[in-house]
């Protein structure tokens, strides 16, 4: 079994409104009211990107992974 450990994550001003790893769980997603989507490596909580230009509150995201191709859906 592998040992699971809390991650912190610091990257947004405002409340996280979702959370969502993708379909391998090496990225974790996160939205929140303060417009910006980061992602995040799960292993270690390292932010390694930050999607911006919403000007409103983000309040979903889903992430398609086919062939190493991404697609990042998010709601606004």
């Amino acid at each position: 079994l592998r040992k699971m450990k809390p991650i912190l994550l610091q990257g947004h001003e405002r409340s996280i409104t979702q959370i969502k790893y993708n379909r391998e769980g090496d990225l974790l997603f996160s939205v929140a009211k303060d417009t910006v989507t980061n992602v995040w490596y799960s292993v270690n909580g390292e932010r390694l990107g930050t999607y911006n230009g919403h000007t409103g509150a983000v309040w979903c995201v889903d992430c398609d992974c086919i062939l190493h191709q991404q697609d990042l859906h998010l709601c606004a």
